[in-house]
C-alpha cells in the first residue's frame, strides 16, 4: 500500500479544497511580503550553489531548501555580485551578498523572492498531507480532517511557508520522515525503510536539528522490542538491519546533497571556532578559528562521513550561540535568553482556538485511553518535546519562535484525536467547531500580516511589541507595502525611515533619510523592532500618536511644528 494513499474517499474533495486554499494563503503572503531579515542570505547562498557549486555561503543552515528555492530565480533574469563573498567562515558573506544583490535588482527583486517562495509551497502541501494521513491512521478521517485544518490556518505555519528560510521546508521533511519511520514500526517492510532513509536525509539537509533523529530512532525500536512478546532472533537481526541501512541512506544522502565535498575528513584537520570544538574557555581567546581540541588526542584520525560544511556549519551555529545575542522578552533587553522563553511564545503566537483544543486532548488522554497503544502516542509526541527542550537550552539567545515550528505537526496530530469525539456528545462536539473556528477566523483577521500574529490573550498583534519582537512581529516583512504607501502620497518633506533590514531602503525604492536624533518635524517611517530596540532612540517618540501603521510592524509618525510645540 502506498505511504500517503488517502483513506475516507469521501473526504477527498474537502481535503483538495482545503489544500487549495492553503496555498492561495502562501501565495499571497509570498507575493506581498518584501524579503526578510535573513531571506537575501540565503538567496545568494543558494545562487552560489547553482552557479559554482558552492555550499560555504549561509552553511549554519544545510543547502537543501535555499537550493530549491533559487532554482527559479536562477533560470530567470538576475545580477549578483560575487566580489563581495569573503571566504571566511566568521565574516558572514551571505549578508553583504544579500545588500549587492538588492543593489543590483533593484524593484525587480520582489518578483524574484516571489518566485522563490512559490516553489516551496509544494512542501507546505506535503507536510499537510502528512498531518492528514498520520492523524487518520491514528485515529480516524475526522482526525486526519482536523489535524490538517490545524496545519492550513496556523498563521505560524503560513509565515514561514512563505519564506525561503528553512524554517518550514524542514518542519514539513522532518514530519514526513517521522511518519516515514512509524510505519516502518508498524510493518519493518524494505519499502519503508528506503522512504524512512531518504526523507531522513533530505530532513537533515533542510536543518542539521534532526541529528537527534540518529539517537531517538534507535533507541524507540529498542524500546519497542524488549517491551514486545515473542520477539524472535531473527526479528531482531532482520530489523536491526534495516534500521542501519534507514541510518546509511539518511547520511549517503545528506553528503550527496554537498556532492561529498569534504567527506570522511578526519576530525583532527578541522578549524573550529566555537569553545565547543576548539576546548577554549574565552571565546575571545579564539580570534582566527585554527584551534581543535580533538587534535593530538585519540579521536584526531577519526573520519568524519558527513561533509566538511556541515560540520563546520555546526560549529558556527555553536559559535554563536556562545557569542549570545540580545534578546527580547516582555519590554526586557538581555544580553542571553530565557530557558522558557519558547514556552510563552507559543502560549501568546498560537491561536487560543488551538489552546482549547489542547487543553480538551490532554482532557481526553487523560480520562480515557483511546483505542491507539500507547506507544503511538509516545513515539508521536516525543520529537515535539525533545526539539523544545533542545530549543530551550541554547540560552545564548531566544529571538525566534520559528526555531521550534518543528514541533507544531506532531502537537497538531497527537491533538486531533478529539475529532473521535464528534457525533459522540454534542458539547465536546460544539467545543471542537467552535475552537476551530475562532481558531481560523482569528488567524485570517491578521493576514497577510501572519507573521505579526498574536492571540487575543495579550490584545493580538497591536499589543505584540510588549511581548516579543524581530521575526515574531517585524523582520523586515512590511517594506514593499510601505514603498505602496509612499508612491501614493503627495511630496513627503522630509520623509525619514528606520525599519529593521539589512537592504537600502533607497534600493527598495523608498526615498528616506535616517531619522535625527531628536524630534523634528517631517514624516517618520519607523518598524516595530527600532522603535522598542535597545538603547530606546526613538524615545522622544513617545509624546506623539502614529498616524498610521503600515501592517503591524512599521509606524508611520507626522511631526509638525505645532506639534513640537
Amino acid at each position: 500500500m502506498f505511504l500517503f494513499k488517502i483513506k475516507a474517499r469521501r473526504w477527498n474533495i474537502f481535503i483538495a479544497l482545503l489544500l487549495l486554499i492553503h496555498a492561495f494563503l502562501l501565495a499571497g503572503i509570498s507575493f506581498r511580503s518584501s524579503p526578510n531579515l535573513n531571506e537575501p542570505g540565503h538567496m545568494v547562498a543558494g545562487l552560489a550553489f547553482w552557479h559554482f557549486g558552492d555550499t560555504s555561503l549561509y552553511r549554519v543552515n544545510p543547502p537543501l531548501i535555499k537550493v530549491i528555492a533559487t532554482l527559479p530565480v536562477f533560470l530567470s533574469k538576475h545580477e549578483t555580485n560575487w566580489a563581495a563573498y569573503i571566504p571566511n567562515p566568521q565574516a558572514r558573506s551571505e549578508f553583504v551578498l544579500g545588500s549587492a544583490f538588492f543593489k543590483l535588482n533593484g524593484v525587480h527583486s520582489f518578483w524574484l523572492f516571489s518566485i522563490a517562495r512559490w516553489i516551496c509551497i509544494p512542501l507546505s502541501i506535503m507536510g499537510g498531507i502528512v498531518c492528514y494521513c498520520w492523524a487518520t491512521d491514528l485515529y480516524g478521517s475526522k482526525s486526519g480532517i482536523l489535524a490538517l485544518t490545524m496545519w492550513c490556518f496556523s498563521p505560524n505555519v503560513l509565515t514561514w511557508g512563505a519564506s525561503i528560510t528553512p524554517d518550514l521546508g524542514t518542519t514539513a521533511l522532518g514530519i514526513i520522515a517521522s511518519y516515514a519511520m512509524w510505519k516502518w514500526l508498524k510493518t519493518p517492510e524494505w519499502f519503508h525503510a528506503i522512504f524512512s532513509g531518504v526523507f531522513l536525509g533530505l530532513a537533515l539537509l533542510s536543518k542539521t536539528l534532526w541529528i537527534f533523529l540518529f539517537i531517538y530512532w534507535p533507541l524507540y525500536w529498542f524500546f519497542l522490542k524488549i517491551t514486545s512478546k515473542n520477539v524472535t532472533k531473527s526479528q531482531w537481526i532482520n530489523q536491526g538491519v534495516q534500521l542501519s541501512i534507514i541510518l546509511m541512506i539518511g547520511i549517503y544522502f545528506v553528503n550527496l546533497g554537498y556532492g561529498f565535498r569534504g567527506t570522511f575528513k578526519p576530525l583532527g584537520q578541522y578549524h573550529f571556532i566555537s569553545n565547543t570544538l576548539t576546548g577554549n574557555t574565552n571565546h575571545l581567546e579564539n580570534t582566527h578559528g585554527l584551534e581543535n581540541r580533538f587534535r593530538g588526542g585519540i579521536l584526531e584520525k577519526v573520519l568524519i562521513p558527513v561533509p566538511e560544511d556541515y560540520v563546520l556549519g555546526i560549529d558556527l551555529q555553536k559559535r554563536d550561540f556562545e557569542l549570545g545575542k540580545w534578546s527580547y522578552l516582555r519590554g526586557e533587553h538581555r544580553l542571553g535568553g530565557w530557558w522558557y522563553y519558547y514556552i510563552y511564545a507559543i502560549l501568546i503566537k498560537v491561536p487560543l482556538g488551538y489552546w482549547l483544543l489542547f487543553l480538551l486532548a490532554c482532557f481526553y488522554t487523560l480520562k480515557k485511553l483511546t483505542e491507539v497503544s500507547y506507544r503511538d502516542d509516545l513515539f508521536l509526541i516525543l520529537p515535539a518535546v525533545i526539539i523544545l527542550v533542545l530549543i530551550s537550552s541554547q540560552t545564548g539567545f531566544t529571538k525566534y519562535l520559528r526555531y521550534a515550528l518543528p514541533c507544531f505537526p506532531f502537537v497538531f496530530i497527537w491533538m486531533s484525536k478529539i475529532a473521535q469525539l464528534c457525533g459522540q456528545q454534542f458539547q465536546y462536539s460544539l467545543t471542537i467547531y467552535i475552537s476551530m473556528t475562532w481558531a481560523i477566523v482569528s488567524s485570517l483577521t491578521v493576514y497577510p500580516h501572519s507573521m505579526s500574529y498574536f492571540n487575543e490573550l495579550i490584545g493580538g498583534p497591536s499589543a505584540g511589541a510588549k511581548h516579543l519582537l524581530d521575526a515574531n512581529i517585524d523582520w523586515g516583512q512590511d517594506l514593499l507595502e510601505l514603498k505602496k504607501w509612499c508612491d501614493q502620497q503627495p511630496a513627503m518633506e522630509p520623509f525619514y525611515a528606520d525599519c529593521f533590514t539589512f537592504l537600502n531602503m533607497n534600493d527598495l525604492g523608498i526615498q528616506a533619510k535616517h531619522p535625527p536624533s531628536e524630534a523634528s518635524p517631517g514624516w517618520y517611517a519607523i518598524s516595530i523592532t527600532q522603535r522598542y530596540g535597545r538603547g530606546k532612540r526613538y524615545k522622544y517618540l513617545d509624546q506623539f500618536e502614529p498616524v498610521k501603521k503600515i501592517g503591524y510592524s512599521i509606524l508611520i509618525y507626522h511631526l509638525t511644528d505645532s506639534a513640537n510645540k
